[in-house]
């Protein structure tokens, strides 16, 4: 009697998602000087050391790290502490560092990536991005698992334009959140990838990892992460062209968020800047006039105010231009806003240019133009020579007028009047300007 052997199924293995070590390098000449240039105090010196230790200990392997520094390593630093003029609320994440010192070899990771992370919200406070990109990096690095702070460095790095660095890191998120289950943290990163994807003009990939976010919110019950996708999947379909897609994702997000909420304000800016791109400049006026006297936060109020510059310039609204260029004036005085002026400027001189106030125009380009140069912003200054040369070649500038007259699809004024109303029905609320992912 012949015995068949039953087949032998095996089991497919798991796939292990596998992804490159993200970037952590910088265009310094040596590693971590962004943190003695943007802090010229004595104690930028003791933050540059304390960083470059947390860096030195996260990367050596466990066995190796307890002769990392020499005998009385950690004393020395808390006098070098001790004589600095360095604030209350960074002496103690510092005097935590310096622990690092003492006993590398028995350190808690989760103490060094606390004190990491309390430096980097306190230089985030006093607008030095650089440096609060680098001490969030080295609270990563310090907890590879942690999916949080790993988003955290790719949303720093991203606001910063750092898009390479900010891929690896929303990348690394990912892999740490699906291995912890943090499904939280795998939509904020996927939704953080599709925003970087969005700025490079890489629209099909912005697109799957949006609905990939926004199909992981929806699984898991996140509501408001559900309104985040939906609202980048809405600027990702308008900068395609694609308007019935736009249209649903953003009643739905508006929908969740409900008008009164925070991001409601910027989904609303982003539509309108996509319709002045597109020359639709009636409808944008429409929604940026309301939104606009609504907002605290100042940096918000920079991007609706160029754009409304610009919009009712095409529309050829001149009361109008005249109250954004009032408010952009005001905001000019603040040093903290001083990074959004070249391109607000420029705003300013297309539409002027549209209004065909010619002498205006030239000294709007010319003004984005210096503060380019001088804040080393290339994209802004080539469109501000190119801009200039229009204006002081023929005083035509045909191409930055005329857009005035493209017809505006049914499908968007429909939505502009339907936005208007839902901005109308809460007249009252306070909104503010809000980042999302």
């Amino acid at each position: 009697m012949i015995i068949m052997r039953q087949p032998t199924v095996q089991k497919r293995p798991r796939r292990r998602h596998r992804v490159p070590f993200p970037l952590t390098d910088t265009a310094e000449l040596f590693e971590g000087g962004e943190i003695l240039r943007e802090f010229d105090s004595d104690v930028a010196v003791v933050l540059w050391k304390s960083y470059k230790n947390v860096m030195l200990w996260a990367g050596a392997h466990h066995e190796d790290r307890a002769g990392l520094f020499a005998t009385g390593a950690g004393e020395r630093r808390r006098a070098e502490i001790r004589a600095t003029s360095a604030e209350a609320a960074i002496e103690q994440p510092l005097q935590e560092l310096a622990a690092l010192l003492d006993a590398p070899g028995e350190a808690d990771a989760v103490m060094i990536a606390g004190a990491c992370r309390a430096l980097s919200a306190w230089a985030a406070a006093r607008n030095a991005s650089a440096s609060a990109l680098l001490f969030m990096q080295a609270a990563a690095l310090t907890s590879p698992a942690d999916a949080d702070a790993a988003c955290s460095v790719g949303r720093m790095a991203r606001n910063r334009a750092e898009y390479a660095r900010a891929e690896t890191w929303f990348r690394q998120a990912i892999v740490a959140a699906r291995a912890a289950e943090n499904w939280t943290a795998y939509t904020q990163a996927y939704v953080g990838l599709g925003k970087v994807f969005t700025h490079r003009g890489a629209l099909p990939s912005a697109r799957r990892a949006l609905v990939l976010a926004y199909r992981t919110a929806t699984r898991h019950h996140l509501r408001e992460l559900r309104g985040w996708a939906l609202s980048d999947l809405g600027i990702v379909s308008i900068q395609a062209g694609r308007w019935a897609d736009a249209c649903a994702c953003i009643r739905n997000a508006l929908t969740i968020y409900g008008p009164a909420h925070p991001l409601s304000a910027n989904l609303v800016h982003d539509v309108a800047y996509g319709w002045i791109k597109e020359g639709w400049f009636a409808p944008a006026v429409r929604l940026l006039a309301k939104v606009g006297p609504r907002l605290s936060d100042r940096l918000v109020r920079v991007h609706v105010s160029s754009s409304l510059a610009r919009a009712s310039g095409g529309a050829g609204d001149g009361t109008q231009f005249n109250a954004a260029v009032a408010e952009l004036r005001d905001l000019s005085t603040d040093p903290a806003l001083a990074a959004l002026m070249p391109d607000a400027w420029l705003d300013v001189a297309h539409g002027a240019a549209s209004l065909g106030r010619w002498d205006s125009a030239e000294q709007a380009a010319a003004a984005a133009l210096r503060l380019a140069e001088n804040q080393a912003q290339a994209r802004v200054r080539f469109e501000a020579e190119a801009t200039l040369a229009s204006i002081r070649g023929d005083r035509v500038a045909a191409t930055l007028r005329g857009a005035s007259a493209i017809r505006v699809p049914n499908a968007v004024s429909e939505l502009a009047s339907e936005l208007a109303g839902l901005l109308d029905e809460t007249a009252d609320a306070h909104l503010v300007g809000a980042s999302a992912v």
